[in-house]
């Protein structure tokens, strides 16, 4: 089972630090990264910076409209003043208003996450591995059917499984 593995970082700049830990994993074969994408929030800035990275091979098992209905909703809407529920929006992707509450929480001005779409197996390695720059961690698990819905509307390569 695929999971959407987030990592939250007390600084704007952690999750770009984790990444470099996590794409060093991937290169070694400790893990397999299907997508990745960073949400960095500097201090004092309205809104914060997000962006698709992929995987080490450059590939992205989901498109830019995932990340940005998945960003749009947790944190961009609240900041227009429009803060939808996650159960309408985001809810069939795993993500539950619990979470997106946390998220919205956590994920403020001065400090950063990091997604990565990774199987479920994998997540302890990442876990140790970024151990030292103290992140908070959630899943949110993505069904087999659930997977298959989502590779079929966010697919950025129409030839993944």
């Amino acid at each position: 089972m695929d999971t959407m593995s987030i990592w939250t970082f007390n600084t704007a700049d952690g999750a770009d630090n984790a990444l470099r830990t996590v794409e060093r994993l991937q290169l070694r074969g400790v893990i397999a990264v299907a997508d990745a994408a960073v949400v960095a929030w500097a201090p004092g800035s309205p809104r914060p910076r997000t962006y698709q990275v992929g995987s080490v091979e450059g590939t992205a098992a989901l498109s830019g409209a995932f990340w940005g209905l998945v960003f749009g909703t947790v944190f961009l809407l609240p900041i227009t003043g429009r803060d939808v529920p996650a159960g309408g929006l985001l809810d069939h992707l795993g993500f539950s208003d619990a979470l997106v509450g946390s998220l919205r929480e956590r994920v403020v001005a001065g400090r950063s996450a990091l997604f990565l779409v990774i199987g479920r197996a994998t997540v302890p390695a990442v876990a140790t591995a970024l151990a030292g720059d103290d992140p908070e961690h959630w899943e949110a698990d993505v069904a087999p059917e659930q997977r298959a819905g989502l590779w079929q509307v966010f697919a950025d390569d129409p030839m993944l499984p």
